[in-house]
């Protein structure tokens, strides 16, 4: 090692300037051949990503409500600029909180959601996200009871679609099966047992792109 190279000759009664040059010369060498900072960071999504979502949002925003645009016209403007700040430094953390605002501008400028939207969006992430992750887990031990809790759910789902049953209705007979039936299977699976999150996918419910917000 260099370091102990150096050592070794700073220990000699009379150490030798010519030797000590060129460990110096060595590690100043390698570290000019150090990745300099931002070369080698990625960061997703890529600027032209992020510029295009944003772009999208407002634009699709605009259509609906210019007026709750111009509300947040300087958090749109600020976001924009640390966009460009935090994507010119290759800033890992600074561009995942950027990302993590995008999310909210997202959700204040989404359309009003329906209940039968919230319901739809809480049963996919339970039939394509929670059962799924709890078989995995469990390497397939309650694969019975997981088969069951999803045809219970689609059941209760197609109730609603024959309005048989209103969403309100249904989405409370969905959050008590994922607190009878569910929560349980996930503390045997080891799983956190958190509530869903507020925004839920709707490419699960085959509707496109973006998400549904629970409340």
């Amino acid at each position: 090692m260099l370091k102990d190279e150096i050592e070794v000759e700073l220990r000699e009664m009379e150490p030798k300037p010519i030797k000590l040059q060129e460990k110096l010369t060595t590690i100043g060498f390698l570290i000019e051949k150090l990745p300099k900072r931002g070369e080698s960071v990625e960061l997703k999504p890529t600027f032209e990503e992020f510029s295009q979502r944003l772009g999208s949002i407002v634009e699709d925003a605009m259509k609906r409500d210019s007026g709750k645009v111009a509300g947040l016209k300087s958090q749109i403007d600020a976001i924009r600029d640390m966009a460009k700040d935090a994507w010119s430094r290759r800033d890992p953390l600074a561009w995942h909180r950027i990302n993590e605002q995008l999310d909210s501008i997202t959700q204040a400028l989404a359309p009003p959601v329906s209940a039968q939207d919230r319901m739809l969006g809480f049963a996919a992430w339970i039939i394509h996200y929670r059962l799924p992750e709890i078989e995995k887990a469990t390497h397939g031990r309650y694969s019975g009871q997981i088969s069951d809790i999803k045809e219970e759910v689609l059941l209760t789902v197609v109730m609603s679609q024959m309005q048989v049953q209103e969403p309100e209705a249904v989405m409370a007979h969905l959050r008590s099966i994922y607190q009878q039936k569910i929560v349980p299977l996930c503390r045997q699976a080891g799983i956190a047992d958190e509530a869903p999150p507020k925004v839920l996918p709707r490419a699960a419910m085959g509707a496109g792109s973006g998400g549904l917000t629970l409340e």
